[in-house]
């Protein structure tokens, strides 16, 4: 795909989610989103196979990100990357592109067949490699579940961006990530020499 075709799609991607942020995702059409852009439904259809592709090819960009950025700390200590991770998160909530959280949790149950991979595969996989890591090596206790501890990260993450969602922005995600990090998730995490 050339640079106007990533032109195309990223346009149709932001007034999709400026015009869901605005009237909400179900009174929204994919005549509208191309009207507005002066495009074709033929344009849309190219890249997308529906309003629901549209937002899960969405999640799965920003989890391209963040496998990108995670190869690229790759090389840390366990417990710097899973830092790393969890600034990565705080960025991300910072940034424009995050505005689809807002409209993600009233049409959830639309936008994933029962046969889809759950968007949160990648995340909770690179959570699950921290942590095993960590074991490993030495700085986070033998005994802890690493499956169960990413499953918990993640499931935290997903509610505060609810949460975030909810009061319209109005949630200091850096305290409530910051407290969640320092003094719930280290503590279970440290091996009792790290202390």
């Amino acid at each position: 795909m050339g640079n106007k075709g990533k032109s195309t799609k990223k346009e149709l991607q932001d007034k999709a989610f400026e015009l869901f942020e605005k009237r909400g995702y179900d009174n929204v059409t994919i005549d509208e989103i191309c009207t507005d852009l002066g495009l074709t439904k033929g344009a849309f259809y190219y890249y997308f196979k529906s309003k629901s592709d549209l937002l899960l090819k969405s999640y799965r960009n920003t989890e391209g990100d963040l496998m990108t950025f995670y190869n690229n700390c790759i090389h840390l200590p366990a417990d710097e990357q899973l830092r790393a991770i969890f600034d990565w998160y705080l960025n991300h909530f910072r940034l424009e592109d995050f505005q689809n959280v807002t409209i993600i949790p009233p049409i959830q149950s639309d936008i994933f067949e029962p046969r889809a991979p759950f968007p949160h595969t990648t995340q909770r996989i690179i959570l699950e490699n921290i942590l095993n890591k960590g074991k490993q090596k030495g700085c986070f206790t033998p005994t802890i579940h690493s499956s169960e501890i990413a499953h918990f990260i993640y499931t935290y993450l997903i509610g505060l961006a609810c949460l975030w969602s909810y009061y319209q922005k109005n949630i200091d995600i850096e305290v409530e990530l910051n407290n969640f990090y320092f003094n719930i998730l280290l503590p279970m995490l440290k091996a009792p020499s790290a202390f």
